[in-house]
């Protein structure tokens, strides 16, 4: 259709910002957002509330200043925008989120100069670039001094007539529970939303009315319930002479979002155009499709991933996997491996664990060959910590074999039975472990690790000046393999300069007997529920005192005898 002129004092300042098209030239005097009024706003009425025509009751307006996201994305990174500004006719890349025409599966129409969506995306969400020059568009927008991108209609890129008519779909790398984006050469047209699952399944749809204003309007939305399943957002409108849109608005922190089936697949963060954090899931772990989220948790200077764990290095990296029906957490079948790459050369041990004060749990160390972490040395490394003969019987010592080099990612096997938090930190020190596999046919795996805990003040929040061990007031608690105990204060009792604990008489099943020095030393010994299997095996071990959490991988040889994991 034919455009209308802005008022004459905005006509004379676009005529006179204008330079040569990269691609080719516009009419002279020409405005790619003016055109025909379509109807009358409300009066009395913020933009906001105008725009509250949805359907589905699960996604709300809200006052752009309540979103509480930091990101932005605002395409000013894009030069050569002036005149028609740039044709895109593949994918638009943002911090955050990519832009194309629509999502694959959805229906293309045409109402007169203006794109029309429809029908339901194909699952997983996916984008669909448009024809050639019927994609995206990246112009100059002078009233708000910024670059804004456009959907190209069926007229074709440059014409004046497909500016801004066409539509434009938002995939965002990790799921939204809101977002916001501004809105500029509106001409009291409307703008339909569809917001989307990652399977493609529609979460809600809006219908915005834009008043007819020169400069830009801001739009802002909460997913119902603050829910965060917010994968995408198509948008087609029928606004006299276009509309484009400016400073999306999301949750930026680094993360990637998926949908994995039953063959499995890899979702993993990128920094750089390199995959430096992320999970393996091989084929058969899930029995049907499930959302998986890989992000990295942002923390203060003062904070840590884990709140009570020493000792932790790099990045804090939180993997979910969710059902896609709602149905809650989905259940591993399968171990799976989680990586995430170090900056530097370090003897480390991977930690998962469900919440930021839950116990810890040290991986089995493995390769993670779906990572780049080029520039990262990661190869093997000496311990520090020497070790001793322990006075048994029961066990023999083993020869300490390297266990591998890992030349690409780095990272440690997840056996389920779910994800959760995960992070790098230096290992407890052991000085001897031994373990016996179903010892007598009993259903008990035998355990004794004698080591040293580090004692000093913890240095960070909470409790950040909690040191040394009372045990009237501080809980012990033990872990080994898949086995927790909590040890309650005032169960250590002094003897001979060491703190002591004996289980009551007739115990059978946890720690049997354990004792902690006033430097840190530490030996426990116990009986826990079988795992199965025969030796060699692996065993994670940790030790909690008070608001303080130590850990170690513990690889225990044919013979029983354990030493702690190595790069």
């Amino acid at each position: 259709m034919m455009k209308r002129f802005l008022p004459a004092v905005l006509l004379l300042f676009l005529i006179a910002c204008e330079t040569a098209p990269p691609t080719g030239r516009a009419p002279e005097k020409r405005d790619p957002f003016g055109g025909a009024v379509r109807r009358p706003v409300a009066p009395g009425l913020s933009p906001s509330l105008q725009a509250a025509q949805e359907q589905t009751g699960q996604i709300e307006t809200v006052d752009p200043s309540t979103l509480t996201v930091t990101g932005v994305i605002t395409f000013d990174e894009f030069t050569g925008t002036t005149d028609v500004g740039l044709n895109f006719d593949g994918v638009v890349e943002g911090n955050g989120a990519a832009f194309a025409e629509r999502f694959a599966g959805q229906a293309l129409a045409f109402s007169g100069d203006f794109d029309v969506l429809s029908s339901a995306p194909n699952s997983p969400l996916t984008l669909q670039v448009g024809a050639i020059k019927q994609n995206l568009n990246i112009l100059f927008w002078p009233p708000s001094e910024s670059n804004v991108i456009d959907g190209l209609g069926p007229r074709e890129f440059p014409n004046d007539n497909a500016i801004g008519e066409g539509a434009i779909a938002v995939r965002f790398d990790a799921d939204q529970s809101e977002l916001g984006f501004d809105v500029v050469g509106a001409n009291s047209g409307t703008a339909t939303l569809n917001f989307f699952r990652r399977d493609g399944s529609l979460i809600g749809t809006m219908v915005l009315s834009l008043p007819a204003l020169a400069g830009s309007r801001s739009f802002a939305f909460r997913r119902a319930g603050s829910v965060r399943d917010i994968a995408g957002l198509s948008i087609h409108n029928d606004d006299g002479g276009g509309i484009g849109y400016d400073n999306f608005r999301i949750d930026d922190t680094p993360a990637t979002t998926e949908v994995v089936g039953s063959d499995g697949g890899t979702v993993a963060i990128q920094e750089n155009g390199k995959p430096v954090a992320g999970i393996n899931i091989p084929q058969g772990t899930f029995n049907e499709n499930v959302i998986v989220t890989v992000q990295f948790v942002p923390l203060t200077v003062d904070q840590r991933c884990h709140d009570f764990l020493l000792g932790q290095i790099g990045r804090c990296l939180e993997i979910t996997a969710d059902q896609v029906d709602g149905g809650g957490k989905a259940v591993l079948n399968n171990p799976v491996t989680v990586g995430l790459c170090l900056d530097a050369h370090r003897s480390l041990d991977l930690f998962k664990f469900e919440d930021r004060q839950g116990n810890v749990i040290a991986l089995e160390q493995t390769a993670a060959s779906f990572l780049d972490c080029s520039g990262f040395e990661l190869g093997s490394a000496k311990s520090s910590n020497p070790l001793y003969r322990y006075a048994t019987r029961l066990w023999r010592w083993l020869e300490p074999k390297p266990l591998m080099a890992a030349h690409t990612g780095f990272g440690g096997i997840v056996p389920g039975p779910k994800l959760s938090f995960f992070t790098w930190a230096g290992p407890i020190q052991i000085s001897f472990a031994g373990l016996g596999v179903n010892v007598r046919r009993s259903g008990k795996d035998a355990f004794t690790v004698s080591g040293t805990f580090n004692l000093g003040v913890k240095g960070f929040r909470p409790y950040e000046n909690e040191q040394s061990f009372n045990p009237a007031a501080e809980p012990v608690i033990v872990g080994f393999g898949k086995y927790f105990q909590t040890i309650p204060s005032g169960s250590f009792k002094p003897r001979f300069g060491r703190f002591v604990y004996t289980a009551p008489l007739g115990t059978t099943t946890g720690v049997i007997a354990m004792e902690i020095r006033s430097d840190g030393g530490f030996t426990t010994s116990g009986a826990v529920p079988t795992e199965g299997g025969t030796l060699p095996a692996f065993r994670p071990f940790s030790l909690q005192i008070g608001h303080r959490t130590q850990g170690a991988g513990l690889k225990c040889g044919s013979d029983g005898k354990c030493v702690r994991q190595e790069p």
